[in-house]
């Protein structure tokens, strides 16, 4: 479904607008000039501003215009403006809807009680959890082409956190949205029923100076390097009255892990329930052994203290970056500065409720976040598939569950000894279980396990269609040789577990079940020690950015704008983790750096949890953006699009120097983030590739007078996002052209190319006007016009605007003939 996508930048100024309040000025603006977005009057009746704020790096207001139909606000509609102190309204972008008038009700609204009941009889958890419901209110979204007019539901059943869309007149459920576990605040005062303990207790102004025994800011992880002793990290302007306040007033309120930005506890049951903290006494002074030799458990306090600090490491440093109280962080308190307070994060180290994972929750500015960091099996094989052949002999082979759906995990499921059955596809000697191929013996699934081939279509597309046949789990042999990856996709409505296994180990599968039949249990591997992301800084930073990307997108009040296909949330999130675990004094842009390599037991230069690691070395990582269709999953798109910052950051640290200080340097690396910080502010709601490049480029307009245009442009159209570059539509993968050129005014440019008989030899010259990405100028010769060789090579430069003259003289030639010269520019992607 394709719906109006305008993207615009307009000045417009008026004494009118000046004098108005701020609010009103920009509304009567955007309904002023209807005609320019190709809309009608009556399609901007009901605007109404959703969220503002003050941005201290470039000195203009935010505001973000949410559009509105018959008192409702329709999922999307938004605008992007940005004011300055004069009264210049500019706006940036808008996904407003057209033709409003046609969109009616359908029938007279359900009572909200009928919604509820409704709701809850349908979400109760299996272990009969109660339920925490809210109505947020009435949404217009689309359904089929449609546009559809539902009840925004919250409800915490227990084993997930639902976000549901109820149809409003008929009650039929549209939507659902698994936003796991999260207690819901409507207040910061309102007693909580996650964390009854939450008693404060004031302490005196005290000469303490708080320590925590971490890995600090710049190491990644136990891999990367050794824990040391952090006194008072906390940031003045960030954090002005220290990590463990909350009041705003001298002396703190908490000696355990609590404070103003996170609340940070263990989970070991994964409910949320029975949490601790460790308790640094008045001092302040959280130095816990760490025993890698030990179960995780016997270090936990040593952990929940990492996590602790990393979060808040998380909150100083990003607040130097615009994310701040006004612009929708996390806090309990926000000093007076703006935003909605009383929703700091609540971070669960060791949480018991998933493995091999990491999981932010998060909500509108107000409602407390909720970060999950899980334990991670040493090994990358979690699962263990037992067969048994008619002689009671058993055969053990090993694998790795899939990723699709948090409904199907094994830890929920016991397949005991079970059928094994092959899929035969119908008129093909296959065995890929596509929907358009066709199973030949459907109906035998029913209570067997079903093993299948990787290839062809979607594994969440496989799964769903056996479970629909009566298949009790899955099993997906590779096809390729190696190990079995990680099955991607999402659909929360498989509840049949499924596993990979690696191409050899199905041959002796499929030998097996080729001798008579077998009978098969799958469960999880004992593992003989778990590794703890409460210590991978990087994850926990990846997964605070989701709270960064979401809160940013279209103002704080609009969590709604990273849902769509091409969105590139979990590429932001590897960015922001690069960003502050790199040892910047050391590092370069080639050195690999992989996302997990620590969880996943991997060396530091390993390839991580995605296809390849980061790295501007093309032989490293060759991701560009036609991969995009080709591995159009959430985390590969983001990866695409993390590999492309990461490009841009080193081109800009190649002109602008780097700096080691991340609160207050100045050096490429640090324009390079507040760069992509404030891109994040003004995109669009539901953003593609093409989207976020031009955001980028407009927030370093905006900041730096676009003092980096070039090497934006250079580090896009490098992988694929040059000016000709097409995403089509933001919620299709399928439909984007790549394009690797740069606009013409970065372009290398020569002038005066001759060549002049000097009687023994030829003189050659030309000059050089401007270059941009240049690896060389090659002169060329021929005696035929046609086939040239090249006679001389000039090194290039990578920028320069400074014109050059270049000469050369060629001796080897006959008096009398006839020479053909030509001179030939390639860049540095050896792009001729």
């Amino acid at each position: 479904m394709r719906f109006p996508i305008f993207l615009f930048f307009l000045l417009i100024f008026s004494p009118l607008f000046a004098t108005q309040a701020p609010d009103a000025a920009v509304i009567r603006y955007l309904q002023s000039n209807y005609s320019s977005f190709d809309l009608q009057r009556e399609d901007l009746e009901d605007l109404r501003v959703s969220s503002s704020h003050h941005d201290r790096a470039t000195n203009l207001q935010h505001i973000y215009v949410q559009q509105y139909h018959l008192d409702h606000p329709i999922e999307g509609a938004i605008a992007v403006l940005i004011q300055n102190d004069a009264g210049n309204i500019e706006l940036l972008n808008h996904r407003f809807i057209k033709d409003l008038p046609r969109l009616q009700i359908d029938g007279t609204l359900l009572p909200a009680s009928e919604i509820e009941s409704k709701v809850i009889s349908n979400s109760r958890d299996s272990a009969g959890h109660g339920q925490k419901f809210r109505i947020k209110g009435l949404i217009w979204i689309p359904v089929n082409n449609q546009w559809r007019l539902t009840y925004d539901i919250r409800n915490d059943a227990g084993d997930h956190y639902w976000r549901i869309w109820i149809d409003a007149s008929s009650g039929q459920e549209l939507r659902r949205q698994d936003l796991y576990r999260q207690c819901f605040f409507q207040h910061k005062t309102e007693s909580n029923p996650c964390h009854p303990e939450l008693s404060r207790r004031s302490f005196p102004a005290t000469t303490a100076t708080d320590s925590y025994l971490v890995y600090p800011l710049g190491v990644e992880s136990p891999s990367h390097g050794t824990r040391v002793e952090v006194v008072q990290p906390s940031d003045e302007l960030a954090s002005p009255y220290g990590w463990h306040d909350s009041d705003g007033m001298e002396g703190h309120e908490f000696t355990d892990t609590r404070g103003n930005n996170v609340f940070a506890q263990d989970d070991p049951f994964g409910d949320n329930l029975q949490e601790l903290r460790p308790d640094g006494g008045n001092d302040l002074h959280f130095i816990y052994d760490l025993d890698f030799n030990k179960a995780p458990q016997e270090s936990v306090d040593a952990a929940i203290t990492n996590l602790f600090y990393w979060t808040n490491i998380n909150h100083d440093v990003f607040y130097h970056y615009g994310f701040d109280e006004a612009a929708g962080n996390f806090q309990v308190n926000n000093y007076g500065r703006g935003g909605s307070e009383g929703d700091q994060v609540y971070a669960d180290a060791q949480d018991a409720a998933d493995r091999n994972n990491a999981q932010f929750v998060v909500e509108e500015d107000g409602i407390p976040a909720r970060m999950l960091m899980h334990l991670w099996s040493d090994n990358i094989f979690d699962t263990r598939l037992i067969l048994t052949d008619s002689n009671g002999e058993q055969t053990l082979i090993e694998g790795i569950e899939g990723d699709f759906s948090r409904n199907n995990k094994l830890i929920n499921h016991i397949i005991t000894e079970t059928p094994l059955i092959l899929v035969e596809d119908l008129n093909a000697n296959t065995h890929q279980a596509c929907p358009t191929t066709g199973i030949a013996n459907a109906t035998e699934m029913e209570g067997k396990i079903a093993l299948i081939d990787r290839g062809f279509c979607f594994f969440v597309e496989k799964v769903k269609s056996l479970q629909d046949l009566g298949a009790i789990a899955v099993i997906v042999c590779n096809n390729v040789s190696g190990d079995p990856v990680v099955m991607g996709g999402e659909d929360q409505s498989i509840t049949i577990p499924s596993i990979m296994i690696s191409q050899d180990q199905c041959q002796i599968l499929k030998n097996l079940l080729a001798q008579g039949s077998l009978q098969a249990q799958i469960a999880l591997r004992k593992n003989v020690g778990d590794l703890d992301s409460a210590y991978d800084n990087l994850i926990i930073t990846h997964e605070y950015g989701h709270g960064i990307s979401l809160r940013l997108s279209a103002g704080r009040n609009n969590v709604d704008c990273l849902n769509n296909q091409e969105q590139m949330g979990e590429g932001w999130s590897d960015y922001f983790g690069l960003m502050l675990t790199t040892d910047w004094l050391a590092a370069s842009p080639q050195t690999p750096r992989g996302i997990g390599t620590y969880v996943s037991n991997q060396s530091p230069t390993g390839r991580g949890i995605r296809n390849y690691p980061y790295s501007t070395d093309r032989s490293i990582n060759p991701m560009t953006y036609d991969m995009v269709e080709e591995s159009p999953f959430t985390h590969a798109v983001g990866a695409i699009w993390c590999a492309m910052l990461w490009e841009m950051t080193w081109e800009i640290i190649a002109t602008d120097g780097l700096s080691g200080d991340l609160y207050h340097g100045n050096g490429g690396n640090n324009k390079a983030l507040r760069i992509v910080m404030e891109a994040l502010k003004i995109q669009p709601c539901s953003p593609g590739f093409v989207d976020g490049r031009d955001a980028i480029l407009k927030a370093d307009e905006l900041l730096y007078g676009g003092a980096h245009q070039y090497q934006i442009w250079k580090a896009f159209a490098g992988r694929g996002l040059g000016v000709n570059a097409d995403q089509g539509s933001s919620n299709n993968t399928f439909d984007g052209t790549s394009d690797y050129d740069l606009p013409e005014v970065y372009t290398t440019q020569i002038a005066n190319f001759r060549s002049i008989d000097q009687v023994d030899h030829i003189a050659i010259d030309f000059i050089s006007l401007q270059e941009f990405d240049n690896a060389s100028f090659k002169i060329q010769r021929s005696t035929d016009s046609i086939n040239f060789v090249t006679i001389e090579t000039f090194a290039g430069l990578s920028l320069s605007l400074n014109e050059r003259a270049l000469h050369f003289e060629d001796f080897n030639v006959t008096h009398g003939r006839l020479y053909y010269y030509r001179l030939l520019q390639t860049n540095n992607q050896e792009r001729e």
